[in-house]
């Protein structure tokens, strides 16, 4: 699968999981406070989770988005630096390759 699919597949399914953690943790949180559960959900991809702190009892789903979302936004920004790096290197390489044939034509 390619990472430009991969990446945003990944973000998506940690917001929702957090936002699952949020219902958990009382079901107003997706009606009245939607905008702040979501806010607090981005945050902990920006390593900001000192609102799980408060809480006496952290959901499962909360405690696996605020271990994975630092990790992913990280991989992230590594794949998208590195992309035209990789592209440049295996463009440098092509040219030692042997046994490749080259067809050019209209």
């Amino acid at each position: 699968m390619r990472q430009s699919v991969l990446i945003p597949l990944v973000v998506l399914l940690l917001f929702a999981l957090g936002m699952l953690g949020q219902y958990q943790l009382s079901p107003l949180n997706l009606t009245e406070r939607f905008s702040t559960s979501a806010y607090e959900v981005l945050m902990l991809f920006l390593l900001d989770g000192e609102w799980t702190l408060e809480l006496e009892r952290v959901p499962l789903a909360i405690e696996i988005v605020r271990f994975t979302a630092p990790l992913v936004a990280v991989a992230s920004l590594v794949f998208i630096i590195t992309e035209n790096f990789r592209i440049a290197f295996r463009n440098f390489f092509a040219r030692f390759a042997r046994g490749h044939t080259v067809v050019m034509g209209l």
